[in-house]
């Protein structure tokens, strides 16, 4: 049971979930319409929950996310959690899977305000970081409680996870790996695979903004989901997410796209802070051009 139900009195204005619908179902979330916005994507409307807005089908996801802060920017919920509509389930082995963290559910989205660890967790966003990406080499690791396979041995703590991976030897970063994610978006991004090394840190420069963490290592969460409150969203001015916004529009599957997967957490507001802190063996792993200026796009 999804956790809506159990404050009968909330409305948009204190929380809001926000899917994006291609064609898959959305009832697991039934319980929660009063508060729920679904934006539908399908060239069949029929495939569209019956309460969904519809939009073109362009920039998968990101493009969704953006358009619903754009949209409703002076007007945003204390407290925005944002999906995609499919069931939110364990793990993703690149055909199935709801992208959860082992031990995670969709209601420690919904209920973060309220339930977040002082100690450890930011009060204004929630990020459960399933994997880093190298920016300027796009090396790839990932948190050995994100289920990748169905034959996997995973220990569940049977409570939410930590945001990062910490001392537990059960949930820890997994070896690097590069070649399979340069041939993935050398293929999406239409270029050759040394042009796409400069993607990352090109993105970056045109609509992130901000400094880029320690090593160009990002931490995100694949799949998307995320967690934020109105003032952590506000902390990056509208016309910066519209910049965004107009860019992801252009394709139906833009390779901008795939970045803004690996940007959210550092798109999302201005924090002053990366996500998770640097991993002691990730300390000097990489030599990146950082004091290269990096091409414009049209140039890739």
């Amino acid at each position: 049971t999804l956790p809506c139900l159990s404050n009968t009195s909330l409305s948009k204005d204190e929380l809001e979930i926000v899917l994006s619908q291609y064609d898959e179902s959305a009832q697991w979330s039934d319980e929660c319409k009063s508060v729920r916005t679904i934006y539908c994507k399908a060239e069949n409307l029929e495939n569209c929950a019956p309460d969904a807005l519809h939009l073109p089908n362009v920039g998968r996801e990101g493009h969704t996310f953006l358009h619903h802060i754009v949209e409703n920017y002076d007007k945003l919920a204390k407290w925005t959690v944002f999906s995609q509509a499919e069931e939110p389930t364990e793990g993703y082995d690149g055909k199935q899977g709801g992208h959860l963290l082992t031990g995670a559910t969709f209601a420690d989205y919904v209920n973060h305000p309220s339930t977040y660890d002082q100690a450890s967790d930011d009060p204004e966003v929630l990020f459960l970081i399933t994997s880093k990406v190298h920016l300027y080499g796009l090396g790839k690791s990932l948190r050995s409680i994100f289920r990748t396979g169905w034959d996997q041995k995973i220990h569940n703590q049977g409570s939410r996870p930590a945001v990062c991976p910490g001392s537990a030897t059960y949930d820890q970063w997994s070896a690097w790996k590069s070649t399979p994610l340069v041939h993935f978006l050398s293929d999406k991004c239409s270029t050759d695979k040394d042009k796409v090394l400069w993607l990352g840190l090109t993105f970056w420069k045109e609509y992130v903004q901000v400094q880029v963490p320690f090593n160009q290592i990002l931490h995100y969460a694949q799949g998307s989901r995320f967690a934020a409150s109105r003032d952590r969203i506000r902390q990056r001015p509208k016309e910066e997410y519209e910049k965004v916004l107009q860019a992801m529009a252009l394709h139906k599957d833009p390779c901008l796209g795939y970045f803004v997967e690996y940007f959210w957490y550092y798109l999302i507001g201005r924090p002053a802070n990366n996500s998770c802190p640097t991993d002691p063996a990730d300390r000097g792993l990489f030599t990146a051009a950082e004091s290269e200026q990096p091409p414009h796009s049209s140039e890739l």
